[in-house]
């Protein structure tokens, strides 16, 4: 078979053919090698940004994350046209302080008792948040609750929150 092949194929034009193929097909392998490159360093990138989408979240900023939630519902609830609402954006604005003087180590088993541990110095806002911390007593025991409370008195309490 080998002779009847030569014998119709030179030789000299099987090595021209395979010479002349030879550039072609070194590029066409470069091509793929770099392609072969190129997904390797993309699968890297998005196994990494999946690695950081789905990363466990520190405690601290899973909290933070949700008080910032929480605080825009509460502006929500003051800016309504809804009385009821702004009182009930005072209830848990002083829920949120309970919360966060609880996480820094404040003992009592209300928020007047937290706040009385507390140093006037420490907050230079304490007056407020006492002031504050009344009004939603007075809006929690029935007092307030029954009574008309302005937009502008219930926006200027949750500032002092």
């Amino acid at each position: 078979m080998k002779a009847f092949l030569l014998s119709k194929i030179s030789l000299d034009a099987i090595q021209n053919f395979f010479l002349s193929i030879k550039a072609p097909l070194a590029i066409i392998g470069l091509a793929l090698f770099g392609g072969i490159i190129w997904v390797k360093l993309r699968g890297r990138e998005v196994h990494h940004h999946e690695h950081e989408k789905y990363e466990a979240l520190e405690t601290e900023e899973v909290s933070a994350k949700e008080k910032t939630i929480q605080w825009q519902v509460i502006l929500d609830h003051v800016n309504s046209e809804n009385p009821a609402e702004w009182k009930l954006a005072i209830l848990e604005a002083d829920n949120i302080l309970d919360e966060i003087l609880e996480d820094q180590g404040y003992i009592g088993e209300t928020v007047a008792e937290k706040l009385k541990t507390m140093s006037r110095t420490r907050v230079t806002s304490y007056d407020d948040i006492w002031d504050a911390h009344k009004l939603r007593n007075q809006i929690a025991h029935g007092g307030a609750m029954d009574a008309d409370i302005s937009k502008k008195i219930a926006r200027d309490t949750i500032a002092k929150f």
